[in-house]
């Protein structure tokens, strides 16, 4: 078994945040992002992730309804 403040040092929290986020990246562009977004939600998620320009292309159009009018976001970049 490993000794306790072994495994509270800042290097050994360090080492294993950066495993859990390498292993989340490798989650995330497998199997969450490659299907299109169907709320906002699921568009900031993708480009927090800096997945966007996988999801998205230059042109594409998104829409979302304010009160009775249709907002509509074009895709720039």
């Amino acid at each position: 078994m490993q000794n306790l403040n072994e495994m509270l040092t800042e290097e050994n929290y360090v080492n294993q945040t950066h495993q859990i986020n390498q292993t989340l990246a490798s989650l995330i562009q497998t199997k969450h992002f490659n299907a299109q977004p169907t709320s906002w939600e699921d568009v900031q998620k993708i480009v927090r992730a800096g997945r966007a320009s996988r999801v998205f292309s230059i042109g594409d159009q998104l829409t979302c309804q304010r009160g009775n009018n249709t907002l509509v976001w074009d895709v720039i970049g």
